[in-house]
């Protein structure tokens, strides 16, 4: 007999009401019925698969992407009386099967894993013998090649229904209509209840701001911030080069990305959940599972990949309710470096089908064979041999896995990784003693950022092309640096492997999803090139175009940047504020900063006067980030 929600939501969390569709989830769930729940960030998912295995008998198994996200899920289970078991990464099989039996005979209600356990058959058999009341895929945008973060190995996730009956719920925070229609298909969800919650954050406001000197900019805005704030960036090299100016700045700050250790990523979220750095800094590697409540700023320092991207990302502030604001800093350069990063390395299907012609070729595999063969294989050798573009032939090798055409082992992206734990005068002192090893420091120095702060992945081959030595010269060096207590080093040096999922056949080979990557292709330019609409446009509300991209309908929102200063051209014209620029360049050319200062009006009306000035063509930006009257 299924339990009440209610007593269930008092008993475990304390709270008496549940939030926006919620209650209306757990009732279908609660009803046996197949569930797609599409809640924002922030939105309490959770919550909709926890309350009905609570209250049904058997067992609840949840499958996530993140190691550490299932780990944090599992600690507070635990922390609220629930027993929850995670199969973390790198467990024993004898662990694994004690993990297992406390399944079965540990009265154990929450089993999570990653979806690259069910390529176990071992875990599929136990699984098949468990009284299994509920599956929950959380994270089901992970599922769909158009989504923005397609995982292949969620499409085992059906492998589920030939082991258990029980009702599936997909949670997710980011679909479009393209992707709910996947995540049902590839799920095999039937007689599904889909459930919709409003996108919209009342409590966030968008704003967007062009500005040259991005970086004064931040700092103010952190400065200013009443609580938490968080900026992210494309790059760990600017995660490193933020944490630097921020430092200086004497704010507290902490850094996040995947280059760093488990403990120092551990110690990091602890000193910003706790207060003690107020700034968290970081990449797209930061943030899934992450809920604190009192973050007043999200700052997005470099355009990010997409706007599914942007709405996970912006939502996480003002978790608390209180008002918070999502801001985005650019300037011209960055929509060439977007395109550039997320674009240009991106493989069509002409290019996957090179690659794969090629691979063939270099691994010397027979037309019809190779299937479920497994061949050791060197990128950096291929790459060569072939006159190959590195990103490009990685995307498409990583394409060519994606649908499952071969499988690349897990440590494909592994690099060798290093960090200085010497103060910078050593090194001087060290380079004026040991001239030979000159050529790798400073190469080492002008190639990498944030040496001396993190770990960081470094390429052997480049610094073999600007050193013109070996690779096994290189590799002595960076030993010799460590044995000399200058560098830690992670030296990487295993060759990859390859595993052929389908036999040779050349072209036929790829011509079942042939239409996929070509579309999964386009999709994502198009992903690109909406966010580039979003961060340029002028015209409409923020709130608005990001709701209208997930399919939803709403009203101007009165609280972003062109809600905020909507005002006609003809109004702009009369302004004063535009005739005090235009006279002062008029004498001298002026930074946005020098402009705001000499004005003495508010910031928000200048920045927003030059940018019409500059959509006008009244002005422009030379090469010392000036404005310029035309």
């Amino acid at each position: 007999m299924a339990k009440d929600p209610y007593e269930i939501l008092k008993k475990f969390w304390g709270y008496d009401t549940f939030k926006q569709n919620q209650l209306e989830i757990i009732k279908d769930v609660l009803a046996g019925s197949d569930v797609l729940a599409l809640l924002p960030t922030g939105g309490g998912k959770s919550l909709c698969f926890q309350v009905p295995a609570l209250a049904l008998e058997g067992l609840c198994v949840v499958i996530s992407p993140l190691i550490a996200l299932i780990q944090d899920q599992v600690n507070r289970l635990s922390k609220q009386g629930i027993k929850a078991i995670g199969l973390s990464a790198g467990i024993s099989r004898d662990r694994l099967i004690e993990l297992l039996d406390n399944c079965d005979y540990g009265g154990v209600k929450f089993l999570y894993m990653s979806p690259e356990r069910l390529q176990q058959p071992m875990v599929l058999e136990r699984l098949s013998r468990m009284k299994i009341s509920l599956i929950a895929i959380d994270e089901a945008h992970c599922i769909s090649s158009w989504g923005h973060d397609f995982r292949p190995a969620y499409l085992k996730c059906t492998s589920l229904r030939a082991v258990t009956n029980a009702p599936m719920i997909a949670l997710t925070a980011t679909a479009t209509r393209k992707v709910q229609v996947d995540i049902v298909t590839n799920l095999s969800l039937e007689g599904v209840k889909i459930h919709k919650a409003s996108f919209l954050r009342h409590n966030i406001s968008y704003h967007v701001t062009q500005v040259e000197d991005k970086g004064y900019y931040l700092k103010e805005i952190c400065f200013k911030a009443s609580q938490s704030v968080i900026v992210y960036v494309n790059s760990r090299r600017m995660v490193g080069v933020l944490f630097n100016e921020l430092n200086s700045a004497g704010l507290g700050v902490a850094t996040y990305h995947g280059g760093l250790s488990k403990i120092e990523r551990e110690a990091a979220l602890s000193d910003w959940i706790k207060d003690h750095a107020k700034i968290m800094i970081a990449t797209n590697a930061f943030g899934m599972g992450i809920d604190k409540g009192n973050v007043s700023d999200v700052i997005h320092f470099q355009i990010p990949e997409s706007l599914e991207n942007y709405y996970q990302e912006s939502g996480r502030a003002g978790r608390d309710g209180k008002p918070a604001n999502a801001i985005i800093l650019w300037a011209t350069p960055d929509v060439t470096q977007l395109k550039n990063q997320f674009i240009d390395p991106m493989a069509a299907l002409k290019e996957v089908q090179l690659v794969y012609r090629k691979l063939n070729a270099f691994l010397r595999i027979p037309y019809g064979e190779g299937n479920e063969q497994t061949y050791q294989f060197s990128f950096n050798g291929f790459v060569s041999q072939y006159a190959l573009k590195t990103l490009k032939t990685y995307n498409a090798l990583k394409t060519l896995d994606q649908f499952g055409i071969i499988r690349l082992e897990e440590n494909f992206d592994k690099r060798t990784t290093i960090k200085y734990v010497c103060s910078k005068e050593q090194l001087y002192d060290y380079m004026d003693s040991n001239e030979k090893m000159k050529p790798i420091i400073l190469n080492l120095s002008r190639t990498y950022g944030g040496l001396f702060e993190f770990d960081t992945k470094i390429d052997l081959h480049l610094l073999s092309k600007k050193t013109a030595k070996s690779v096994a010269d290189i590799q002595k060096d960076l030993e010799q640096l460590h044995n000399d207590h200058l560098i830690a080093l992670d030296l990487y040096t295993t060759d990859l492997k390859v595993v052929y999922l389908l036999p040779r056949e050349d072209e036929r080979t790829i011509a079942p999803f042939a239409k996929r990557i070509e579309n999964t292709y386009k999709e994502r330019i198009e992903k690109v090139n909406a966010m580039i609409s979003y961060v340029t446009q002028s015209t409409h509300c923020r709130n608005k175009v990001l709701l209208d991209y997930f399919d939803e309908k709403s009203k101007e929102c009165g609280m972003c940047d062109y809600c905020r200063q909507k005002t006609t051209p003809q109004e702009l014209l009369l302004n004063d504020l535009c005739e005090a620029i235009l006279s002062l360049l008029e004498e001298n050319n002026f930074t946005s900063r020098q402009l705001v200062s000499t004005l003495e009006k508010p910031k928000e009306l200048v920045l927003n006067s030059i940018q019409y000035l500059l959509k006008e063509g009244q002005i422009e930006i030379n090469s010392q980030n000036e404005y310029v009257k035309k």
